[in-house]
């Protein structure tokens, strides 16, 4: 709904990892030939403890590249990893993932790099408690609010360009 008129037709899973997106992508991406695609994974990646945030972003870069073999011209859309207070203590691997992601998009003419992170941080750097359910990972309405209103200007004009195709 939030994305409306933009038809939607979510692949994500819960607890993936850019690995099982690789292992899965001709099953849940290619019989699907997409117009545009929004991608968000590597929270789970880099989790708590792992730091490995070239992995992390090499993941969403072979997923780019694959998609761009098929689809020259499908723009891809990669929502950054958030800032999440259950998660903070590996925030520095995160935006590490997320700065080489949007290095990555600048060069690559055809994958635009989300910024969600930043408005969901406090002026004093640190995550926003009010976007958080309980458990302070999942995000609740007000979360998800920031989210829709980054993700949703470019990607409707981006699918509003691909239906004129």
């Amino acid at each position: 709904a939030d994305m409306s008129p933009v038809p939607v037709l979510n692949r994500g899973f819960g607890g993936s990892r850019t690995g099982d997106v690789s292992a899965v992508f001709d099953r849940i991406v290619l019989p699907y030939k997409p117009g545009v695609i929004v991608y968000y994974c590597g929270d789970n990646d880099l989790g708590t403890d792992n730091t490995d945030s070239q992995a992390a972003a090499d993941g969403f870069i072979s997923f780019d590249q694959r998609v761009h073999k098929v689809w020259p011209r499908v723009p891809v859309f990669y929502i950054a990893i958030k800032p999440s207070l259950a998660r903070w203590k590996n925030w520095p691997a995160m935006k590490r993932a997320n700065d080489i992601v949007r290095a990555y998009a600048e060069r690559s003419g055809s994958t635009v790099f989300l910024d969600v992170a930043t408005p969901m941080l406090t002026e004093q750097g640190t995550p926003d408690p009010t976007l958080f359910l309980a458990d302070g990972l999942h995000m609740n309405a007000k979360g998800y609010a920031i989210w829709t209103a980054v993700v949703k200007p470019p990607v409707e004009a981006a699918w509003r360009h691909s239906a004129s195709r």
